[in-house]
């Protein structure tokens, strides 16, 4: 490395900055390294959407196209900036801007360490699916793969142990965003409030969740469930709630006061459908560092933040007897709701707080040689 008297300089690459898990992580990423003295960065994005705030740095350039550009005029624009910043370091945080950096690479010859950041979900791609193959070699191309999770690296065989090249970076959350919640949540209120945060997408299983929770309300249970986000699904499921039910469920959309609401909250709620699954999750990790037991699938990295009988419960895919018993066997008081919450907390406190995460980046950003 040229030393850190001189800048290093690194190249983001990345679809836009709307709300997402990724966008999230690269936000907070770039607010915790500046101001900075040795290291000058220039955020290339392929979309123009912005929903994260930024810091003003005289060491960070934003290039943000006017509209949304095709696969081709993105990797004219990766060409490019990569000739104007001439960066020691390409940070890709999605597939496409990972291809266009390895293309860039392999067929100019430039001289610059690729980061791939792609490896952030941990569910299983077919081998005849076009991008099982787009991820494999952009990994073999670059210098470095990080996953969020040692799940989401393992679902392409690849294994820290076994190989450095391949880095397990856990997602950081910041943990201003919960202040007051160090002692967990308790229900000594009614209902039960619990909540789910989570895109109505296919990945999501928002029918078991429904099912569980009346299975609850069969057996007494005062609950209400509160569904945050938005997405292709939202009025399917909306409507599938038996009107008898309604009154039960609360669909609040897509909201800018998440943290809000979960801090409102007694239990997070996350389950995912068959064959998908989370690398690391940001809502789990909300949850937790809003001092919440968590219910989440047994899948992906879940397991690497949730502690099953410790700060949550782990259920198989499809199970609302999963999800009740959950609740009637494990959740059942106002005592381990308090110590279930208060591990959460103190599991991101030590592990997955921001400052963490950017410390680990920074050693690995370091630790190039170029």
């Amino acid at each position: 490395m040229e030393g850190m008297m001189a800048k290093t300089r690194i190249l983001f690459l990345a679809d836009c900055l709307r709300r997402g898990g990724s966008e999230r992580q690269m936000a907070a990423l770039l607010n915790h390294i500046f101001p900075s003295r040795d290291i000058e960065v220039t955020l290339l994005t392929r979309n123009n959407i912005i929903e994260y705030p930024l810091p003003e740095d005289s060491n960070l350039i934003l290039r943000f196209p006017q509209r949304f550009l095709s696969k081709r005029e993105y990797f004219r624009e990766i060409r490019n900036t990569i000739n104007d910043f001439r960066p020691h370091i390409v940070h890709a945080w999605e597939k496409t801007g990972a291809t266009g950096a390895a293309i860039c690479r392999l067929g100019q010859r430039k001289k610059f360490r690729l980061i791939d950041g792609t490896s952030r979900f941990a569910r299983t791609l077919r081998l005849t699916d076009s991008a099982y193959w787009n991820l494999r070699i952009n990994h073999i191309v670059a210098d470095v793969v990080v996953g969020n999770s040692l799940a989401s690296l393992a679902v392409y065989g690849h294994s820290p142990e076994k190989n450095r090249k391949f880095v397990c970076i856990p997602n950081g959350i910041d943990l201003g965003r919960f202040d007051g919640c160090p002692a967990g949540k308790s229900y000594s209120r009614k209902p039960l409030e619990l909540v789910m945060v989570a895109n109505f997408t296919p990945a999501k299983d928002h029918s078991t969740v429904i099912a569980g929770v009346a299975g609850l309300i069969d057996r007494g249970f005062s609950v209400r469930m509160t569904f945050v986000g938005d997405g292709p699904l939202f009025e399917k499921v909306k409507n599938s709630i038996p009107e008898h039910l309604s009154n039960y469920f609360h669909f609040a959309g897509k909201r800018a006061d998440v943290d809000d609401i979960v801090k409102a909250s007694s239990v997070g709620v996350l389950l995912n459908s068959p064959g998908h699954a989370e690398g690391m999750s940001n809502s789990i990790m909300e949850y937790m560092a809003a001092g919440l037991p968590v219910v989440c699938t047994d899948a992906g990295g879940n397991p690497e933040t949730v502690t099953n009988g410790e700060n949550g419960v782990l259920i198989p895919y499809s199970s609302p007897e999963g999800f009740v018993d959950a609740f009637t066997s494990s959740i059942i008081n106002i005592g381990v709701i308090e110590s279930m919450g208060k591990a959460s907390r103190l599991r991101v406190e030590n592990e997955f707080s921001i400052e963490k995460m950017a410390q680990r980046y920074l050693s690995l950003y370091r630790s190039l040689e170029f």
